[in-house]
């Protein structure tokens, strides 16, 4: 774990690619896209359909580790249309009824509002503190803004030609970008020199390199 300050205030970054507001005790992740293997299994693609279900235990792990007061969801929390990944999703949110979950819709959140109605589940546009804004994308506003979208990674370079792409946080001037939480979501690698700040994620560890 690292403890960063973002905007006036200080955050922890979490190997499990999640982000913990320490004043809230709230987690913040990014790009779950629930749903994405049996989407894909149904196109006829041998996508493996359990990686859903693995991310919910991942995420339940998460909150057995920092019981967290709420939990936020940067968009594309559910990948297209409802398949039986949402059903693993409801029983999660049943058990979990003394967390409070907002979804930050994101472009891939097109599922039916009738969906979300959950006592302890809302979705909104985007959250909007003093010095920050909550949101999908990487655009811009008139505060700094916490997102997610663009599934963050950075190729590490060694000898002999060796490379490797590891999944990160990435600061810019006015933007923090969260990495993709869900295990099906891939990488899109971002220039290590337009960045105020890199975290690269291993396995257990956060790392700075810049």
């Amino acid at each position: 774990m690292i403890e960063i300050e973002i905007a006036q205030e200080k955050f922890i970054l979490l190997p499990e690619k999640a982000l913990l507001r320490k004043t809230t005790n709230d987690l913040i992740i990014a790009d779950v896209h629930l749903g994405k293997g049996t989407h894909f299994n149904k196109a006829g693609m041998p996508i493996p359909s359990a990686s859903g279900d693995q991310d919910i235990k991942n995420l339940e792990a998460l909150i057995d580790k920092y019981k967290p007061k709420s939990v936020v969801f940067l968009g594309d929390l559910f990948h297209s249309s409802v398949n039986s990944e949402w059903d693993f999703f409801v029983s999660f949110l049943n058990r979990n009824k003394t967390i409070k979950f907002i979804l930050v819709k994101g472009n891939h959140d097109i599922i039916p509002d009738q969906y979300y109605l959950h006592d302890n589940f809302e979705t909104v546009e985007s959250l909007t503190y003093n010095n920050f804004i909550l949101c999908h994308e990487p655009i811009e506003r008139d505060r700094f803004v916490i997102c997610g979208h663009l599934h963050p990674g950075i190729k590490m370079k060694g000898k002999a030609k060796q490379a490797l792409t590891l999944p990160c946080f990435y600061g810019s001037a006015k933007h923090f970008i969260l990495p993709a939480f869900g295990t099906l979501t891939g990488l899109h690698v971002l220039p290590i020199k337009n960045a105020a700040r890199i975290f690269v994620i291993t396995e257990a560890r956060v790392h700075s390199i810049s």
